[in-house]
């Protein structure tokens, strides 16, 4: 088997001749070296170990190997292990192929592997990627570390990826998680159905999130209920009585002469 091996792969034998047949059938051989150039040994053989070569092979053949390189590199083998094991290779291909792979680090290390996972299953790989791309990586950072994904998923669900970007950079990620958390989803997607994306805006660069909360606050401590006005009642127009034509007294009648 070491023979088969160029130099510099040899170290892939302690992986056993079945995953080494399937790895040398299934991944080019310039990506093959590339990866073993690139990322440390004892990192390839760990994750090589605990995943399935194909999947691993397929990764490699379909998306950006620079990409796959930097993101193994970044994150922990164990990471880069879950990573695989629990996401299909459709949405791997995806994130690698579509997403700058700093942000896309930046990302994955600061919320973890577990929580990137719930936001892939609470929103969907595309509308997941399309957030990634748009919101500041700190901001959606802050929001997915801090903000339970019950109160996180609808915002991120039911809001354009562009007006939860410009909303979340109105202030900073601990105090838009603060809002949300203290008034919840719910509120903030009426307050949004109601004055528009446009005044909402307004009122958080004015405001910031703090201010903006007490504000919810104070409105539904109000329970204000729109005031009925009450009708002006209408005066009754005088009906003019038609007067009834007199009847003419019909003249006695006369006896006839005798």
């Amino acid at each position: 088997m070491a023979n088969e091996l160029t130099k510099g792969l040899q170290y892939l034998t302690v992986l056993g001749p079945g995953k080494v047949i399937v790895l040398l059938s299934t991944m080019p051989g310039d990506k093959l070296n590339y990866l073993s150039r690139h990322i440390e040994h004892k990192k390839i053989l760990k994750v090589l170990s605990h995943t399935s070569v194909r999947q691993v092979s397929a990764i490699v053949r379909q998306s950006n190997v620079e990409a796959l390189v930097t993101l193994m590199n970044s994150l922990e083998a164990d990471a880069t292990i879950e990573l695989m094991n629990r996401l299909d290779l459709a949405t791997i291909v995806l994130f690698l192929t579509n997403l700058d792979t700093e942000r896309l680090v930046k990302i994955v290390a600061g919320v973890g592997v577990e929580r990137m996972l719930e936001l892939l299953k609470a929103t969907g790989s595309e509308r997941a990627l399309v957030l990634t791309q748009q919101i500041p990586a700190e901001n959606l950072v802050g929001l997915i570390k801090k903000v339970p994904m019950s109160q996180l998923a609808p915002l991120a669900n039911q809001l354009r990826p562009e007006f939860l970007r410009d909303l979340v950079r109105t202030d900073s990620a601990d105090h838009m998680a603060a809002l949300v958390n203290a008034v919840g989803s719910k509120n903030v997607l009426q307050l949004v159905h109601h004055l528009g994306e446009k005044d909402v805006l307004h009122l958080a660069q004015h405001f910031k999130a703090q201010k903006l909360k007490n504000l919810i606050y104070m409105i539904h401590a109000m329970k204000l209920k729109p005031q009925k006005v009450a009708k002006t009642p209408k005066k009754k127009k005088a009906v003019a009585k038609k007067k009834l034509p007199r009847k003419k007294k019909s003249a006695p009648k006369r006896k006839p002469p005798v």
